[in-house]
């Protein structure tokens, strides 16, 4: 056993006893690979100074402090550099490549590079985590739940890695988004002889929508409801508490997010041709962002300008095709006036850019765009007083745009304004440090409760599909993924993640499977590992709703993750509505598809 986590809430037995209807039932998920467009890969050096250098593909730059341990070395004698990274989805996130090359570096003193090819990272790279999940639930004649009686058994693979974490993922999600008074969660992750699990997108709050939406279908089929109006019975709202005891801090968005998913979806299509079937499913979710309260988690940044009056950024982030520099870019033109295209940013390089953790756990957006927001308002702030004098005007009366300050019809270019900073000794640059709030960590008895995670991002799914019955053959005819998001930052970044979230979601639910024989991974190629191409992919209609609230910069939420919890579930119960049978084990494949 790796790790196991248990929570009891209420009185599960006795609800379970005196209640309207029940249904239980069991899901499982599978082994997923990341399938990044860039494998691990990554050169390293000697510098002149003697430190070893490590250029890599990789999500945490803070490695550096790992490789000095293996090395047995000072931290100062370790660098890493993340170059703009060909995705990572968090099988980066773990090392791959770099103990390697920093240990060739330091017995040799020569240049090394390593590359895996598509085959060793399909066999080799951890995945994500398997689960069999299995769910009584209970509610009454109105729909209402009474209690929920959960059971996750998670394999962990070969090394633990990241497991504990993310089983503690999964039992704080399991009871999805639902206010539910009577909560049992018994979770359990164990090694086996497979290639190790451990952090993919989603991290545990994915493999259990699967069932608890399940559920959900299951209870409103029993009672004759719309499947989404037994949702919006049970939606949780903002001040409600969660089984774990974590109190919902910021608004709760899913009412408006089914209202606007129902409103967009119209009537559901007709069958292509005599002999398919089309069904349609729906799917809601919660998905946390940013690390657990207790790791006391930290960002900085640094933001300046030059003497010429231009900006620069400097701050840790890998960047790993999410648009994470160019997020923060936007943040700082817009604090203080700066087009976005006339500001440079340096990233990702352990020794000369301020250090920002992990690319992971939908974090970065949350704390390094608190940390810039942070850094470039105190800027701000310390230029403030000069730029009222140079436009003999109020400080209040200030404002920050167009490349430079103004005030009324009086301008002061940023150049002019930092040449006389530099005379007057007013700072022109800001280091800056954002500080989550912290909590109490976590502890195994079933009786801790508290707050596990910063804030949560919701999301509602809608998918039609056209289903061969004698074939297996699925088309997904149309796809709507609504979230709310507090605040988009990026707009066409945040279409794009949702998209993104979305086509990743189908494979898993389709086609994506890694398979073992006797603890050997037999999924060595792009041909026996099924990803959606641009010709199975569907057409996806985001809905970006913006509450306003959120914890990150400007109020905005994560949204790297989220959109790919909810599409398994969604497609099950398309596929339940065409078929007349709900399908319970990932992925839907033709053959499985075909025998329902």
């Amino acid at each position: 056993m790796i790790a196991s986590w248990q929570l009891q809430e209420g009185n599960v037995d006795a609800a379970l006893n005196a209640t309207h209807a029940v249904v239980e039932q069991s899901y499982e998920t599978q082994f997923v690979d990341h399938a990044y467009l860039e494998p691990e890969a990554g050169v390293a050096w000697l510098d002149t100074d003697g430190v070893i250098t490590v250029r890599a593909a990789t999500q945490v730059i803070e490695h550096f402090r790992d490789l000095a341990r293996i090395l047995r070395v000072p931290d100062n004698r370790v660098r890493v550099i993340a170059p703009y990274v060909g995705g990572g989805f968090g099988g980066k996130e773990d090392m791959t490549v770099e103990p390697y090359l920093a240990l060739v570096v330091q017995r040799t003193g020569r240049p090394v590079k390593m590359v895996w090819s598509r085959s060793e990272s399909l066999l080799a790279r951890e995945k994500r985590h398997p689960m069999k999940l299995r769910y009584r639930t209970a509610c009454d004649a109105e729909g209402r739940l009474l209690a929920q009686d959960i059971g996750i058994v998670a394999d962990g693979g070969a090394y633990a890695l990241l497991s504990a974490l993310v089983l503690l993922y999964a039992t704080t999600c399991s009871q999805g988004p639902y206010r539910c008074p009577n909560v049992r969660i018994d979770a359990r992750v164990a090694y086996t002889n497979h290639t190790p699990a451990s952090a993919m997108r989603g991290f545990g709050a994915m493999q259990v929508a699967l069932g608890y939406e399940g559920q959900m279908d299951l209870l409103a089929a029993e009672l004759g409801l719309d499947p989404l109006e037994l949702r919006r019975r049970n939606f949780l709202e903002g001040g409600d508490t969660l089984a774990v005891g974590q109190t919902l801090d910021t608004h709760v968005a899913l009412p408006d997010l089914a209202d606007r998913v129902e409103a967009a979806l119209g009537p559901k299509p007709e069958p292509s041709t005599r002999g398919r079937r089309v069904g349609r499913g729906v799917a809601c979710n919660l998905q946390p962002y940013g690390r657990c309260v207790w790791l006391n988690d930290w960002s900085s940044a640094w933001v300046g300008f030059e003497l010429d009056g231009t900006l620069v950024l400097r701050i840790g982030v890998p960047d790993i095709g999410g648009g994470q520099a160019s997020s923060l870019v936007q943040l700082a033109g817009e604090v203080l006036g700066v087009d976005p295209a006339e500001v440079v940013i340096h990233i990702g390089d352990s020794a000369l850019t301020p250090l920002t953790g992990t690319t992971t756990a939908t974090r970065q957006l949350y704390m390094s765009g608190n940390a810039v927001l942070q850094a470039a308002g105190e800027l701000r702030e310390e230029l403030r007083p000069l730029a009222a004098e140079l436009l003999e005007a109020e400080p209040d009366d200030v404002e920050f745009a167009g490349g430079g300050a103004r005030s009324g019809e009086r301008h002061v270019a940023f150049r002019d304004l930092i040449a006389a900073a530099a005379k007057r000794q007013v700072p022109w640059h800001r280091l800056s440090i954002f500080r989550a709030p912290g909590g109490d960590a976590w502890r195994s008895e079933a009786s801790w409760r508290g707050r596990v995670f910063p804030d949560f991002t919701y999301g509602c799914h809608a998918v039609d599909l056209e289903v061969d019955p004698e074939t297996g053959r699925i088309d997904v005819l149309r796809y709507l993924a609504a979230h709310d998001v507090g605040r988009a930052i990026n707009p066409q970044s945040v279409e794009g993640q949702i998209e993104g979230g979305v086509v990743m979601g189908l494979g898993y639910a389709l086609s994506e499977r890694v398979v073992y024989e006797d603890g050997v991974n037999l999924t060595g190629t792009f041909a026996q590992y099924l990803i959606p191409t641009a010709v199975e992919a569907p057409e996806i209609e985001p809905i970006v709703v913006e509450s306003g609230e959120g914890v990150g910069p400007f109020s905005a939420r994560g949204i790297g993750e989220p959109p790919v919890g909810a599409v398994a579930p969604a497609v099950a119960a398309a596929l339940a509505d065409a078929l007349g049978r709900r399908l319970t084990v990932l992925p839907f494949t033709r053959e499985r598809v075909a025998e329902a």
